[in-house]
C-alpha cells in the first residue's frame, strides 16, 4: 500500500536547490570585503543562479551594481560558477 519513503539527495532534488553550494554562497559572503555583507542574507542557489534577500531598495542597487564583481570573487574564492544573481527585497520588507 505505502512505499518507503524516497531519501532527499542535497545536491540533485526534484526543487532544484544545492544546499551544498548554498552553504558555500552564505559562508563566502560572511568572509567577504564587500560592504553591504551584513545587508543581505544568502538564499538559495538554483539552476546556476543565487538568491539574496536584502532589507531595502538601497541596498539592492548596490547589490546589483556589483553582481558582476561578486560572481567574479565567488568563482575565484569557491570554484563555484553561477550565471545570475537574484536580488529580492525580503518579505517583512515589503
Amino acid at each position: 500500500m505505502f512505499s518507503d519513503p524516497e531519501k532527499f539527495d542535497p545536491e540533485n532534488n526534484t526543487l532544484g536547490i544545492n544546499f551544498k553550494n548554498s552553504e558555500k554562497v552564505k559562508k563566502f559572503i560572511e568572509n567577504s570585503d564587500f560592504t553591504w555583507k551584513k545587508a543581505v542574507i544568502s538564499g538559495p542557489v538554483t539552476n546556476n543562479a543565487i538568491t539574496l534577500y536584502v532589507d531595502n531598495p538601497r541596498v539592492k542597487k548596490m547589490v546589483q551594481l556589483q553582481t558582476y564583481q561578486f560572481l567574479i570573487e565567488l568563482e575565484k574564492k569557491t570554484n563555484l560558477v553561477l550565471k545570475t544573481v537574484n536580488v529580492q527585497i525580503s518579505n517583512t520588507q515589503q
